[in-house]
């Protein structure tokens, strides 16, 4: 099944959209390339609402269309290591940033933060729960969180958790389902085939049937942050810069804004 099956509101959408009819972006990363030039972008999951509509912005003032492909961050890093044809990473964690540092895989000096974001607890916009607090997840029976190994989310939520004691219990008592991506878990409350998940705040906020029930502090986990960075062997390297700094104008951040990202 397609991550982009179902995860988001005509409203939220049509929000964006009415977003970008009105930005310009004008002075802001413009290049002068010619049409049909492509850039191919790897991204975690949870920024694939923002991406895709920040794209037609800059293919509109470049000339470059970008090619997105969607998935764990853990997993798109690995089919880099494995030599798969991509010219921008963009990770949920540090760390795999880090695993394609030390394998000299991308450019160090590219390295910069796009944007951060917020963990929340979201349950089916039916469910009988309003409110929870972190300690009321014990009484639920099936909590979505994305698989700690190779999801960002998963290590958030796995960081969180702990925090307030939670996270062995709930996994000794087989109440967590481990999804592949943030979108997977969140795709499970708004069907009510869990009864809670862990997501990021921007997927809550686009996404239809469910709703929010609390927020981690920020202090429970490491910081949301979303990373990018040029990859060595990409074919599309001064593209892929242009793409990234594009990331930081205003068109863009207004976006990401919309998306229940912050911004640096």
């Amino acid at each position: 099944m397609s991550i982009r099956s179902g995860l988001f509101s005509s409203g939220g959408l049509f929000f964006l959209a009415a977003v970008l009819l009105l930005s310009t972006t004008g002075g802001c990363g413009s290049g002068g390339s010619g049409p049909g030039r492509t850039i191919t972008v790897y991204a975690g999951a949870g920024t694939m609402t923002a991406l895709e509509q920040i794209s037609p912005l800059f293919t509109e003032h470049s000339g470059y269309q970008v090619d997105f492909e969607f998935a764990s961050s853990g997993s798109l890093a690995k089919k880099i290591a494995s030599g798969a044809p991509c010219d921008l990473y963009v990770s949920a964690s540090r760390d795999w940033i880090d695993y394609l540092l030390e394998k000299k895989l991308l450019d160090a000096r590219s390295v910069k933060t796009v944007a951060g974001s917020e963990l929340v607890c979201v349950v089916p916009e039916n469910s009988p729960h309003g409110a929870l607090s972190p300690g009321e997840l014990m009484r639920l029976e099936r909590i979505a969180v994305g698989d700690p190994v190779h999801v960002p989310v998963g290590k958030y939520a796995a960081q969180a958790l702990g925090y307030f004691g939670l996270w062995d219990s709930l996994s000794a008592a087989g109440k967590l389902v481990l999804a592949p991506t943030v979108s997977q878990a969140l795709y499970l409350a708004r069907r009510g085939e869990v009864e809670a998940a862990v997501v990021y705040l921007g997927d809550a906020r686009l996404a239809d049937g469910v709703k929010v029930a609390f927020s981690f502090p920020s202090g429970s986990h490491d910081p949301v942050e979303f990373l990018g960075a040029i990859v060595v062997a990409g074919r599309a390297g001064p593209a892929a810069k242009k793409f990234l700094d594009f990331l930081a104008c205003g068109p863009a951040v207004r976006v990401f804004n919309c998306c229940g990202f912050t911004v640096p």
